[in-house]
């Protein structure tokens, strides 16, 4: 396996800073860039809005100006709605005198056409269809563009006629071909640039009237007339008539570049590299003097510098509060940990007869398991009829036989599982994460196991067992010990080499 050379401290804290320098020297210059060009895009954004408020302006007032054209004309009209040759020739002057209309009509209340410079193939549904609109809403209309003939569309601008008794008796309306696009250049006078785009829509979205390149700037525009996002378009207006509902989208290009980069680089970066230069160096120097404390603690524990050897950390330069923390912490290791040693070694935690954990492991161990909400369970043994073994055979015989037990514990649990002796014949086999069949099996292979192992007395000492669970049955290591106790009482009650599981002991145990 290859193994990689370690970078050394000094070596890294320069790296890092000087990424961090040019990192946050490059987003500054790029943001300030940013900005700028930014700024300049929004005053153009701003002049060109403006424009597209005077355009969607001179629109509304060209139109609100034709239809009071359309008004002027009621009064004459009402007065002689029943000479057809004055009706004639009133909508012969409309279309002569306004150049926007193409045609005129005057329909009655009941729909009927009474002068019109249309001809009776150019009649459409639409007509009669507008004046129950235009006798509903009693004011002058705008209609939407529809198709009277081939690809002919047409608007139709109407006002109504009422008598001197404020009754209703008709409309004078005039129509415009939208597909012929005389509106804009007749409103503008042709005064817009060659790299504006115009384009009309009605209230449902319908394109009506394109001028420049329109069709590139349909391009940004929904089926609702609502601007979408287009990357290439760089500036679009958006307003809308007042008096018709009308979108009025107006598009112009920008220049590729509004802030030439050679001039900014010039004028903004190259007085910044002496800066940088300075901060570099100033940098550098730091990192070194900043790491070299922690670079020497390091040195000397790579040499195998023993933490009793006080002199050798002593002289490093610990001149920050950090590296003169880690030194004191150094130099007080070494007591700290004989004194652990000395803790450790006089709280051993094996039995020295049988070499399995004694009572204070069993102690620190559920505690442990406690505090960590590890499940386990716990067999409490006691050898039955043992003090008749130590009056009979002697002490020494006894305590053989306590170590046969011992071994005979061992061979029979897990590797996880630990076995420990409580006092006198009594031992406890501790289970993490195991269940009561578990603990059951293991007890009954033991039982089985001493009840046939042979022994210095010549004769089987068999085994009574309480298993109890944590934390079914408990809810601390004292209440499951006294729960595998009484299981282990009811076990002797019951005739001695026998297993018992805790039952309803659990309540009686505070």
């Amino acid at each position: 396996m290859i193994k990689l050379k370690k970078i050394k401290l000094p070596y890294l804290i320069i790296g890092i800073m000087i990424i961090a320098i040019f990192s946050t020297a490059f987003i500054s210059i790029w943001g300030s860039y940013r900005s700028f060009n930014n700024f300049l895009i929004q005053d153009k954004r701003n002049t060109h809005e403006e424009y597209t408020t005077e355009l969607v302006t001179r629109i509304n007032n060209y139109l609100h100006n034709t239809i009071q054209g359309l008004n002027d004309s009621t009064a004459s009209i009402v007065e002689n709605m029943l000479d057809n040759d004055f009706l004639i020739q009133e909508v012969e002057r409309l279309v002569m005198q306004n150049h926007l209309f193409d045609s005129a009509i005057i329909v009655n209340k009941e729909g009927s056409v009474l002068a019109s410079t249309l001809s009776k193939v150019e009649f459409h549904d639409e007509w009669r269809s507008l004046e129950g609109v235009v006798q509903t809403t009693r004011g002058p209309i705008i209609s939407e563009p529809f198709q009277v003939s081939g690809d002919k569309s047409v608007i139709l601008m109407a006002n109504p006629i009422f008598s001197k008794n404020n009754e209703y008796v008709g409309f004078i309306g005039g129509t415009f071909d939208v597909t012929e696009n005389i509106i804009l250049p007749m409103i503008l006078d042709n005064d817009f640039d060659d790299d504006v785009s115009i384009l009309i829509v009605d209230s449902k979205g319908k394109i009506i009237i394109g001028e420049g390149n329109h069709k590139r700037l349909q391009q940004v525009v929904s089926g609702s007339g609502v601007l979408e996002k287009d990357e290439k378009m760089s500036l679009v207006g958006h307003s809308v008539v007042p008096l018709t509902g009308w979108g009025i989208f107006v598009q112009r290009q920008l220049d590729k570049e509004d802030v030439p980069k050679d001039i900014f680089i010039k004028n903004l970066i190259f007085p910044l590299l002496p800066f940088l230069l300075v901060v570099l160096a100033v940098i550098t120097w730091f990192a070194v003097k900043m790491a070299k404390p922690i670079h020497q603690i390091a040195l000397l524990i790579e040499e195998g510098v023993e933490i009793k050897g006080v002199q050798p950390f002593e002289k490093v330069e610990a001149w920050y509060f950090e590296t003169h923390l880690l030194r004191n912490e150094l130099l007080s290791r070494e007591a700290f940990i004989h004194n652990r040693l000395k803790e450790l070694t006089d709280q051993l935690v094996l039995d020295p007869l049988t070499g399995i954990i004694n009572r204070r492991g069993i102690d620190e161990v559920l505690d442990e398991w406690v505090i960590n909400d590890v499940p386990h369970a716990i067999i409490m043994l006691d050898l039955d009829y043992f003090k008749s073994v130590n009056d009979t055979y002697g002490h020494t015989v006894g305590d053989e036989v306590l170590k046969d037990v011992a071994k005979n514990m061992l061979e029979e649990v897990s590797e996880k599982d630990i076995c420990c002796r409580y006092g006198g014949e009594e031992f406890l086999i501790l289970l993490p994460y195991s269940t009561i069949d578990n603990a059951l099996a293991v007890a009954e292979r033991l039982r089985v196991k001493q009840a046939f192992s042979e022994n210095l007395c010549g004769r089987p000492v068999t085994l009574s067992a309480g298993i109890a669970t944590y934390p079914t049955m408990a809810k601390t290591p004292n209440q499951l010990i006294e729960i595998a106790d009484k299981a282990l009482y009811k076990a002797k009650k019951t005739g001695r080499n026998c297993i018992q599981v805790a039952g309803d002991f659990s309540g009686n145990v505070k």
